[in-house]
């Protein structure tokens, strides 16, 4: 056995001692350690923090290594490895980073290639590189393949297999608990929960797991330079061989793109696939899906360990986001790799939309838009963006023949249609469906108006004709298309198929490449004649969706299907469980779906706290326009929550029979319930003020009613029930939903001013009722002295997330003013009665005293002349609730309170 040691230099903050990784390599594998301290923690790396990376030689002889000591320059200029050399790097964000460089040097020659035969005698090197870096809360390891090799090589087992695909071996510390996202297809993710290591399934993109110490563990593979890599289980991979290499491991496991049968193990002498993996053990597949390259590399994965699950994804993903930004270069295009919240998300998606596919599927026409679009004039629900989804199109056997509409179903063209929706009938944003590819097979090179863009297109290997894998190439193509959309009044873009550039560029180019090239074209054209108004889908394949610098939103399941019974429960799973790593990197958009529909409450109760768009996708006469207002203003714009839906920590690790979903506005709580039971039995759930993460301490500036010190106490209100009450930090309420019930629950803080305690929940006629507050504002005045009485700046101001002591001394009053974005029925929490309240807006002011039993006393005399101008207007308060009936045409009203 040989042992070679890699060491920084650098000690920890308390000088006890130094990091780095350990090699120990015997019959041929290399295992990696990491030893020492952590670098900035102050604390040392423990046994189960260990990561061992095993992968194999180019050929069936072990690989030699350099000792450190000798100061050899395995690393490439720059990164020497010797015993003296300084190994520290530093990431943007400051912390401490340590890098290693192993390389394989075969010592057999002439391994034969299934591409090429016989190769020359010369060494083909492997090398992996790990980079780890700790800061405060969290470790993350980068991990790299970089070097030189005939990937038509056959290696040892754990290593290339085929012409395309090699194999990096992990071996984690025990997990209690596993969250793995998988593809289930070519284009669509959805959780497992297996119970080793060993047993993730094919093609996963994201994986969490929670350790025995309470930590959590966290790893993303990545697509970069040549490569693309995806998860599975050792289990896995020894069930699977590829037909393409009878008898070897299989590395198309990962992609799913071949029939998987069990094969033999070429070392087990005709026996049954390998099973010798721990049960802890993971396996990387990285592949480049283009035969007979000679140089290679790319960043493999990141991997992360952390106290704090939702803490720990974003920072994966940050570092992945950082690392492949950084190390792009070998890429056909070089910019910037952007997350969700450092891109814009574009103004139409804050409007509710209609799309015509699950109305007209391809069969859609220009009459059929503009009667269903007349059909909401009518009903006055303000849709304000209409999607022409897929038949619009000229095509001729599933290729792309033009660039225009098709003819027969719009006689005139997109124009005419698009002027009217836009005219009389008030749509204020219409777009279009298209093809990554064209159309799902293509575009048809002999069509006259595709003869106009011909250089910007390849034949692929697979025989299809396609945008080329370029980045001029590619926006040439989309550009010329693009133009003539917006010449006709196209605002925006629905763009699908997208996962389906791995069919089309392998053996043509490799996957990061091609896909950077199409990505960048059409990024760039969408800005350019969009305004970046463009909607992602069939999309969650990393292949493509790691190259979204600009773009910003993008679906996050499998379709919604309405005629499948029951599909409802796998869509809300898919939505909610992605949104847990899918939304660092877009906006996920929770597709369309039908108000008129078994499970149309289910659906809104979905859309409502998804964070995302809201489009429905009703045929003619279908639309149940009561089921749409709770979710809209009566301008258009949606009641959105700040961020992406995301699972309660409670529900991370396994499949529950209720769906419990968090989100946020501004400093209250949004949490959402969903039936997921396996029959027509009720199913048993709680909510409390710790299913939203980080509510208490983003609340932390409020004091409860018990006094300061306390938990901090929230008035809970629920949408369908009405249900609300007051709820302190550390309680839970039970919960019991029937088959296909949804709950949508609103979690407000508690101010306090002075002895008054006071929330203002908003318009509990919309679900999302924190989100019609505009401004709250409490101002808490103590009586003065009488030479200081008038002075303004002697009051305190008191919103809900902020908290300022009471001033010294009698307190004289508190006023509260509350602006809403219109009006309905408004209610908030006041431990006090109001002395006097009174609503204004921008046309007209209303007041009236509250009389003692609590009941409207009338408009005073002064007001009296507006009576007809505020019909309906009603208010009361009773054992704290105050409620406020406003006209659903007022326009930002304004609520002003005295106690």
């Amino acid at each position: 056995m040989k042992r070679i040691q890699i060491t920084s230099t650098a000690a920890n903050e308390h000088g006890d001692g130094q990091k780095g990784i350990s090699f120990t390599e015997e019959n041929g594998e290399v295992v990696a350690q990491l030893v020492g301290a952590a670098a900035g923690v102050g604390e040392r790396v423990k046994s189960d923090d260990l990561m061992e990376v095993s992968t194999a030689t180019a050929a069936e002889t072990a690989g030699k290594g350099e000792k450190p000591d000798q100061g050899t320059d395995a690393a490439g200029p720059g990164e020497k490895t010797g015993q003296g050399a300084d190994a520290r790097g530093e990431n943007n964000d400051g912390q401490e980073i340590v890098t290693a460089t192993l390389a394989f040097d075969p010592e057999r020659k002439g391994v034969r290639s299934q591409a090429e035969g016989p190769s020359p005698e010369r060494p083909a090197p492997v090398q992996l590189r790990l980079e780890v870096s700790a800061c405060a809360a969290t470790s993350t390891w980068v991990a790299r393949l970089a070097g030189e090799a005939d990937l038509g090589v056959v290696i040892r087992r754990g290593g290339f297999a085929g012409q395309r695909t090699a194999l990096v071996r992990l071996r984690l510390p025990a997990a209690c608990r596993i969250h793995a996202s998988y593809m289930f297809s070519d284009w669509w993710t959805r959780p497992a929960f297996p119970a080793r290591m060993a047993d993730v399934p094919a093609r996963t993109q994201f994986l969490l797991w929670e350790r025995a110490d309470g930590r959590f563990g966290c790893l993303v593979p990545l697509v970069n330079g040549d490569l693309r890599a995806n998860l599975q289980g050792a289990a896995v991979t020894a069930s699977f061989s590829s037909p393409a290499n009878p008898g070897s491991p299989s590395l198309l496991a990962a992609t799913g793109n071949a029939a998987l049968q069990p094969a033999a193990s070429p070392d087990s002498g005709g026996n049954t696939a390998d099973d010798s993996f721990d049960p802890a053990d993971l396996d990387v597949l990285v592949a480049t899906e283009k035969s007979g390259l000679r140089t290679f590399g790319g960043a493999l994965f990141v991997l992360g360990v952390g106290s704090n699950p939702y803490e720990l994804v974003h920072t994966v993903f940050s570092k992945a986001i950082q690392t492949l930004s950084n190390t792009d270069s070998r890429a056909a295009v070089n910019y910037p790799v952007r997350g969700r919240n450092e891109k814009s998300y574009p103004d139409f998606f804050e409007y509710l939309g209609w799309c015509s596919w699950n109305a007209f599927y391809q069969q859609v026409h220009a009459a059929g838009l503009l009667q269903k679009a007349q059909e909401f004039k009518d009903q006055h629900l303000p849709v304000k963006w209409v999607l022409i989804d897929d038949g619009w199109s000229p095509v001729r056997d599933g290729l792309l023949t033009g660039f225009g509409a098709d003819p027969q179903k719009f006689p005139g063209g997109l124009a005419p249609v698009i002027r009217q929706l836009k005219g009389e009938l008030g749509v204020r944003w219409v777009g279009v469906w298209h093809a990554f590819t064209g159309y799902w097979g293509g575009i048809d090179p002999a069509a006259e108006e595709m003869k106009e863009v011909a250089k910007n297109l390849v034949t692929c290997a697979a025989g299809r004709t396609m945008p080329g894998f370029s980045p001029d190439a590619a926006f040439g193509f989309y550009h010329a298309w693009h133009r003539r959309l917006q010449g006709e009044g196209v605002d925006l873009l629905k763009v699908d198929n997208q996962g389906a550039v791995y069919y089309y560029a392998r053996e043509t180019e490799v996957i990061p490449k091609a896909a950077s090239a199409w990505e960048y074209g059409l990024q760039a054209s969408a800005n350019l004649h969009f305004a970046g108004r463009l909607l992602n889908c069939m999309a969650m394949s990393m292949d493509v969706a790691w190259f979204w610098n600009s773009s910003n939103v993008a679906r996050s399941s499998d379709d919604f299907y309405p005629s499948r019974e029951g599909s409802a429960r796998e869509h809300a799973l898919q939505n909610v469980y992605n949104g847990l790593w899918f939304g660092e990197i877009a906006w996920p958009d929770w597709d369309m779906w039908w108000t008129v529909h078994p499970q149309a409450q289910y659906h809104q109760a979905l859309r409502a706290v998804s964070g995302g768009p809201i489009y429905t996708s009703d045929p003619l006469e279908k639309t149940d326009a009561a089921l749409l207002r709770p979710l809209v203003f009566a301008d258009g714009r949606i009641l959105r929550c700040d961020l992406p839906a995301r699972p309660t920590r409670d529900t991370l690790f396994h499949l529950p029979k209720v769906f419990k979903v968090f989100n946020r506005v501004g400093a209250s709580g949004i949490v959402g319930l969903f039936w997921a039971g396996d029959g027509e039995e009720n199913q048993q759930t709680t909510v409390a003020v710790a299913d939203v993460e980080g509510l208490g301490g983003a609340s932390a500036g409020t004091r409860a009613a018990s006094g300061a010190g306390a938990a901090p106490a929230y008035v809970l209100h629920e949408y369908y029930t009405g249900e609300h009450r007051l709820l302190n930090g550390d309680e839970e309420l039970p919960v019991q939903l029937k088959p296909w019930e949804a709950r949508v629950y609103s979690l407000v803080p508690l101010t306090v001013a002075a002895s008054l305690r006071f929330a203002a929940v908003g318009l509990v006629n919309k679900i999302i009722a924190p989100r019609s507050v505009i401004q709250c504002e409490l101002r808490a005045s103590p009586a003065l002295p009488e030479h200081q009485q008038g002075h303004a700046e002697h009051a305190q101001s008191l919103t809900p997330d902020t908290h300022t002591e009471p001033m010294q001394g009698q307190i004289e009053r508190v006023q509260g003013r509350i602006v809403l974005y219109e009006g309905g029925r408004f209610l908030a929490y006041c431990s006090q009665r109001p002395a006097a309240l009174s609503m204004s807006t921008k046309l007209r002011e209303v007041r009236s005293e509250i009389a003692p039993d609590g009941v409207d006393a009338g408009l005073t005399s002064s007001t009296a002349t507006l009576a007809s101008h505020v019909a309906g207007v009603s208010w009361r308060w009773q054992d704290g609730w105050l409620e406020v009936e406003i006209p659903e045409s007022a326009v930002q009203p304004v609520i002003e309170i005295t106690w």
